[in-house]
């Protein structure tokens, strides 16, 4: 198991001390979320309660917090898992192909996975092949809004 580290105080301490540092640490932030899916990580926890719950620790979640517990340690082991940082699935194979090789049909985070598989973010506020002025001026507002970046990356 990987050891979870806490901030150093050190750490914390050159945060306070160093705005450059707390402004770098806050754009690092908005980059690691946008990097995980909530979608799917609220699911896990939703099936995670179900668990919990049927091995009688149900009140210990409810009182606790132990599922919120246990996903915040799952991120903080994954941060510091040294097999995070590299994969050794060579190019060309699909994450369809990954998730596959992968499968534990014991495992019910895998089943769960399996039975609700996402191929991209769903839409919010889908309509299929409907037209919606509602969206289409929220969408307008946004590309106005974000015009200049939008041109910068050749996308206006």
């Amino acid at each position: 198991m990987i050891a979870a580290q806490a901030p150093s105080a050190a750490v914390e301490a050159a945060l306070a001390e160093r705005e450059d540092l707390a402004a770098l640490e806050e754009q690092l932030y908005e980059h690691v979320v946008e990097c995980i899916d909530f979608d799917a990580l609220f699911g896990l926890e939703q099936l995670l309660w179900h668990l919990l719950d049927q091995l009688g620790l149900g009140r210990l979640d409810e009182d606790e917090g132990l599922s919120k517990q246990l996903i915040r340690r799952a991120l903080v082991r994954a941060a510091y898992d040294p097999s995070t940082a590299f994969s050794d699935v060579p190019f060309g194979i699909t994450k369809e192909e990954e998730k596959a090789a992968k499968f534990d049909p014991e495992c019910p985070f895998c089943r769960y996975e399996d039975e609700h598989a996402r191929t991209a973010k769903p839409a919010e506020h889908d309509h299929e092949d409907e037209c919606c002025p509602l969206c289409d001026d929220m969408a307008a507002a946004w590309r106005k809004e974000h015009a200049e970046a939008l041109r910068r990356a050749g996308l206006r």
